[in-house]
This record gives C-alpha cells, sequence and structure tokens, in this order.
C-alpha cells in the first residue's frame, strides 16, 4: 500500500558505525520500496556530495574533512530531503567526529530538524563489546579507526544528548531498538528490521 501524503514526511534511522544499519535497512528496503518510501543513506549522499565538489571520493574519510567541507556536504545533503514530497527513511549517524578538530557534530543540526518534519527517531542500541567485534571484521573491507569500550560508551553519551534534542524540538519519541547477535534465533538484523517496520506501518495505516 502506498500513501499519499503532501511534503516530506521523516523516519529517522540513528546509531554508531558498526550498530548494523546497513544490515537493517537492507532488509526493510523491499518493504520501504513497495509503501512507496523513499530511502536516503546519510553516508552514501555525503560521500556523492564530496566527490561533486571535489573534496574525497573515499566514504570513509569523509571525518577527516575540514568542517566547513563537512557541513556544505551536509547541508546539501538535508536540503535534498526537505525537498523530497512525501516518507523517507533516513539512515544516518546520531554524530560525526570530525577528526581535524576533535570535535562531534550532530548528524542532524537542531535547526534543520524542522526542515525534515521528522515523525520518530529510531536509535539502534548494541553493546559496545558487539560494535568493537563487528567493526573488527570490517577492517578487510573498510578503514575502521581503533574504538574501545571508553571511546564508544562517551560517544554513546553524545549521541543520546543529541538526539534527545532533536526529538524535543520535532516533538517526536526516540525508539530504542535493541540489534543484539542471537544465533539461536533470528538473523542478526532481522528481530530489529521487524520491530522498527512493525512501528513504521502504524503510520501507514
Amino acid at each position: 500500500m502506498v500513501v499519499a501524503t503532501k511534503g516530506v514526511k521523516t523516519f529517522v534511522l540513528m546509531g554508531s558505525s558498526g550498530s548494523g544499519k546497513s544490515t537493517i535497512t537492507g532488509l526493510l528496503r523491499d518493504r520501504l520500496a513497495k509503501s512507496g518510501i523513499m530511502y536516503v543513506n546519510g553516508g552514501d549522499e555525503m560521500k556523492e556530495n564530496a566527490v561533486r565538489l571535489g573534496y574525497t571520493d573515499d566514504r570513509d574519510k569523509l571525518k577527516y574533512l575540514p568542517k566547513a567541507q563537512q557541513n556544505e556536504c551536509q547541508k546539501i545533503m538535508l536540503d535534498k530531503i526537505a525537498g523530497m514530497d512525501g516518507f523517507v527513511f533516513f539512515d544516518t549517524h546520531a554524530s560525526i567526529r570530525n577528526k581535524d578538530t576533535g570535535e562531534y557534530i550532530n548528524g542532524i543540526p537542531p535547526e534543520r530538524v524542522p526542515d525534515l518534519n521528522i515523525q520518530v527517531i529510531f536509535y539502534l542500541d548494541v553493546p559496545a563489546l558487539q560494535v568493537i567485534e563487528r567493526r573488527n571484521k570490517q577492517q578487510l573491507l573498510r578503514a575502521r579507526d581503533p574504538e574501545t569500550e571508553e571511546t564508544l560508551g562517551a560517544q554513546t553519551i553524545i549521541d543520546v544528548n543529541f538526539m534527545r534534542r532533536n526529538a524535543q524540538i520535532a516533538n517526536v519519541p526516540i525508539i530504542i531498538v535493541q540489534n543484539l547477535e542471537d544465533r539461536r534465533e533470528k538473523a542478526v538484523g532481522e528481530k530489529a528490521a521487524d520491530a522498527i517496520w512493525k512501528f513504521i506501518r502504524s503510520f501507514l495505516q
């Protein structure tokens, strides 16, 4: 069923690198498409903008760009989403650490929250040790910075503070979704994807 709407209405999925966002969105893509919900991957959009502007062609080097260049890539991405018409599923980070300054940048700056007409924020909750294990496995595919439980814990606090502020501005709930590995039951990510889809369907009925 495709639900007609006027203007953009955004479902936001947030989580740290290694929390399983890519796995979950992969599981949701068919359901989103069949319901007429557009999908935007924040990392891919930022990379495309960086390439077009001549900053970098490596997604994993976005965090090393000067803050002004990061902000420019982000602005173009958010302008694109704000100009869409219909439901959008936006997969992004709650915070991005700028390696140039050490500063954490809000994945959605508070002043841009009204432009996106956010309906709900989903946050993937994954134990730090599982995130570290997943990142270590991904080292062969992508350049990941080494992390510790302490650094991940610090970023989680920042993530939650950024999300809380954005949720307050948008007056929407934050839905915490656990994405735990449990090989005795469904494959990793399927439970989380099912939980997110169940909530999204309530907006479409």
